[in-house]
């Protein structure tokens, strides 16, 4: 993991409560809403750790633990590196559930969770997988539609899926859309109804672009303008952008672990976009130096070159001399004889 995997917690709730009020803490000093902030607490069950992430009132007590109108909860099985996205709900509408949702699977990502499950059972699920739930996929199995190979039904309806679910419907006739969407709809009530997001090399990637692509435009897009503070939405992003990318740390003793200086650490990271400016400057800089020294190898072969030129009309001159006073000699001969 590139986050928190070099330094040993106590226990595993104690490591998702660092990494909750971290998170917290950076997206309310934005602050990304105008009149609400983030909050959480848990509930554990058995070996179950629920961790509810929701947004509150600016006056609602950090430790309040009751569930707001909008929130989203996370099952965690850290024995077996699972989570279950269990329910989201959104009373404020404008993307709000959607955020609570990608916060929560960054911070199971920090977690050093590899799998996380859902059961998408939206009243419109055609919207929420292009949407709410676009990072996970389908379950595909007990799949039925071709007896004879199994394996190549499920092949064929996850890549029919893949193609639907990214089709641009932004331009499309309404027949066209409601086609798409039934389509969609057929293969994602012939499989499982749980969707899973395997989080692997190509998660981060997968992870920005969806905040980048679609969710900030669609924030961007929406008329409330009473929820969001709209001028926050790119540090926003570079925030998560930081915490996906973070470095390795060295190996720190539990009992030696402060969450404030922790904190610190991670706030005075410099943003990927500046570890690239910086990355791009001492590129240049390299570049700069190879031409120069190549200039300089150009001028001595140049000198060289020049000088061997030179000590060769030299000699070819003295070769002339030489020639021309053994001619004269001859001549000399010639006529005394």
């Amino acid at each position: 993991m590139d986050s928190l995997s070099n330094i040993e917690f106590t226990s595993s709730k104690e490591k998702l409560n660092i990494i909750l009020k971290n998170v917290t803490d950076r997206i309310n000093q934005l602050p990304i809403f105008q009149t609400k902030k983030l909050s959480y607490f848990f509930i554990e069950k058995n070996s179950i750790i629920s961790s509810i992430l929701q947004i509150t009132n600016l006056d609602t007590p950090n430790l309040n633990k009751s569930y707001s109108d909008t929130f989203c909860e996370v099952h965690y099985s850290f024995d077996k590196l699972k989570a279950n996205l269990y329910n989201v709900k959104s009373s404020l509408g404008s993307y709000t559930g959607t955020l609570l949702v990608y916060l929560q699977i960054l911070c199971a990502y920090l977690c050093g969770i590899k799998r996380i499950t859902l059961d998408n059972a939206t009243q419109y699920r055609e919207r929420a997988v292009r949407g709410i739930y676009a990072l996970f996929k389908p379950y595909f199995k007990n799949n039925k539609s071709n007896n004879n190979n199994p394996e190549m039904g499920r092949t064929t309806k996850r890549r029919e899926y893949n193609i639907l679910v990214k089709r641009n419907i932004s331009k499309l006739e309404n027949k066209n859309i409601n086609s798409i969407n039934n389509r969609i709809l057929n293969i994602l009530a012939s499989v499982e109804s749980e969707m899973v997001l395997n989080i692997d090399e190509d998660f981060k990637q997968n992870f920005l672009n969806q905040m980048r692509r679609n969710i900030i435009p669609q924030i961007l897009k929406s008329k409330d303008n009473l929820i969001w503070n709209k001028s926050q939405l790119d540090n926003m992003y570079h925030i998560f952008e930081d915490l996906l990318y973070i470095k390795k740390r060295k190996h720190v003793n539990s009992n030696q672990i402060e969450i404030q200086p922790q904190l610190a650490q991670v706030n005075q990271l410099p943003r990927r976009s500046e570890r690239l400016k910086i990355i791009g400057e001492r590129y240049q800089t390299k570049n700069q130096n190879t031409i120069k020294n190549q200039n300089t190898i150009n001028n001595q072969n140049t000198i060289k070159n020049q000088n061997t030129i030179k000590n060769q009309n030299i000699i070819n001159n003295q070769n002339i001399i030489k020639k021309r006073k053994t001619r004269n000699k001859n001549n000399s001969l010639l006529k005394s004889l």
